[in-house]
């Protein structure tokens, strides 16, 4: 099939999740530009025995035309009538589906160090009466800029999976960095198809993945014996179950553009926030949005 080339513009990002309210942490606030009432805060839904989603909301209560805004009703009315596992316990916490969006995003400490994460967000919560299918997903049309082995962080022994650093088209031109794990039974399949010509535009559908890690340490002392350690860590990742080309490939000269325009943005948020340890600030600058080339020593493929 012939392909044809697109410009760049705000790709599909979705995120779908259906569960039981682990935790709410909403609330009305007043919005600090225009005095109105929003809704912000959060959500946490449990899909199973290890898997929670955790989306961000933020609603005003008008649009930018002055009218009422649909989502804002619906997040006040969800207020009144959810409970969490953390209220009622699992068996009469409230059931609910979720529309949202993936949400990568980069911010800078006082000290200049970047901190890449995603997340999701939504304005809009469903209450169900009973759970169909209990899942948290994703879709994402994105740009593939390398497909590498993945390396166990500790021995740096490799996995079997593979890394896809892809680029998400935003709003503005805009693009964000965006890495989705492969498992080890496409790994292969997914480097041969991203590294031909023309098949770096790419449609993924997959399952969101938030687990806690635990490691243990033991320490042996002289006096009193071992004590063992337990370290948790929240690991989010992006699993790959289905992938293909898309039919209309992303312009490779305003993916260049955009990544060259982003690191400028990255830069200009660095100082910022490094400007604001040296006045006395103690605050993170984030939200930033970057499309920087990946790391030295991957493979890059069209640049």
């Amino acid at each position: 099939m012939e392909q044809t080339t697109i410009f760049l513009s705000q790709a599909t990002a979705k995120a779908y999740t259906e569960g039981i309210l682990s935790e709410i942490k909403l609330e009305i606030v007043k919005d600090e530009k225009d005095g109105g009432n929003k809704v912000e805060g959060y959500i946490t839904i449990k899909t199973d025995d290890i898997n929670y989603t955790t989306y961000n909301i933020t609603a005003k209560a008008t649009t930018k035309a002055g009218k009422p805004n649909k989502s804002y009703e619906n997040l006040v009315a969800f207020m009144e009538r959810a409970h969490s596992i953390a209220e009622v316990g699992e068996e009469e916490a409230t059931k609910v589906r979720v529309n949202g969006q993936v949400n990568p995003w980069t911010s800078f400490n006082q000290m200049g160090a970047k901190t890449h994460k995603v997340g999701y967000k939504t304005g809009f919560v469903s209450i169900i009466s009973e759970l169909k299918d209990p899942r948290s997903i994703f879709e994402v049309e994105c740009f593939v800029q390398s497909v590498d082995d993945e390396f166990d962080k500790e021995t740096q022994v490799p996995t079997g999976r593979a890394i896809l650093h892809t680029l998400l088209p935003i709003y503005n031109n805009g693009i964000e960095p965006l890495d989705i794990v492969v498992p080890q039974e496409y790994a292969m399949a997914c480097k041969q198809l991203f590294t031909q010509p023309g098949c770096q535009s790419a449609h993924i559908v997959g399952n969101i993945g938030n687990t806690k890690e635990e490691k243990k340490t033991t320490v042996e002392y002289q006096i009193g014996g071992a004590v063992t350690k337990t370290q948790t860590k929240n690991v989010n990742e992006l699993i790959l179950t289905h992938a293909g080309t898309m039919e209309q490939q992303y312009e490779l000269e305003t993916i260049q553009r955009a990544i060259a325009e982003y690191d400028l943005v990255l830069e200009s948020k660095k100082k910022r926030a490094m400007e604001s340890n040296k006045a006395g600030g103690n605050k993170t600058v984030g939200g930033t949005t970057i499309g920087a080339s990946a790391a030295a020593g991957h493979r890059n493929f069209g640049f």
